[in-house]
């Protein structure tokens, strides 16, 4: 996406990361979503909307359960 000088924004994360959940992709998913956060992009109500039907489907020691979790405290 950057090559073709297109920078991703909070809107393109959420969306990357609703697509790899909805594949069961959630390593892929935690990946992007730590991506979002460390590039600055906030979570937002749609980020929420996409990870908290997760919770109960990923593992009790996944990393993706703890960022969930820890961005909803």
């Amino acid at each position: 996406m950057e090559e073709n000088g297109c920078l991703p924004n909070s809107m393109s994360y959420n969306v990357l990361v609703q697509e790899l959940l909805k594949k069961n992709e959630c390593q892929e998913a935690e990946i992007y979503l730590e991506e979002m956060i460390n590039r600055g992009f906030m979570p937002d109500h749609a980020t929420f909307e996409n990870l908290l039907p997760w919770i109960p489907n990923v593992g009790k020691g996944s990393r993706l359960r703890t960022v969930i979790l820890k961005l909803t405290s």
